[in-house]
């Protein structure tokens, strides 16, 4: 699905061939949009885990702006959403600098990893399905 709402943006899809939730976020959002936004990616997620099947998430935010403390902070909000058979491996590519360490700072979860680049992201998370059970 995309959500458009002026400069606010994310799409959430199913990779079936790499087994892989993509997601991709641009603009700045607002604390309505990131509500939005956790649902839509609590309710893909739930879908996904119960067919299942493994699957890993890949986050590209290398179009995401540094977010303000309150959406920054929500984000881990939506992790601690996430049941714990739903927790799988979870790649961030931002575009560097400011981004990354406010992902870093934020989205403190062993199953989470940030990159600057696209090409380690999809490495780490074809590694780490290798690990993976069929209940991940």
């Amino acid at each position: 699905m995309t959500r458009k709402d002026a400069a606010m943006t994310y799409r959430i899809r199913f990779d079936p061939d790499r087994a892989m939730l993509v997601i991709a976020a641009e603009g700045f959002w607002d604390r309505s949009m990131l509500d939005r936004f956790g649902d839509e990616l609590l309710r893909e997620m739930r879908a996904l885990g119960a067919t299942g099947k493994r699957f890993t998430v890949l986050a590209d935010a290398r179009e995401f702006p540094v977010q303000s403390i309150p959406v920054s902070a929500g984000f881990m909000g939506i992790v601690n959403r996430i049941e714990d058979g739903l927790l799988v491996p979870t790649a961030i590519v931002t575009g560097g600098g400011l981004l990354k360490l406010q992902a870093l700072r934020v989205l403190v979860a062993p199953h989470i990893r940030v990159f600057n680049d696209y090409a380690a992201a999809l490495a780490w998370l074809t590694e780490s399905r290798t690990g993976m059970t069929e209940e991940q």
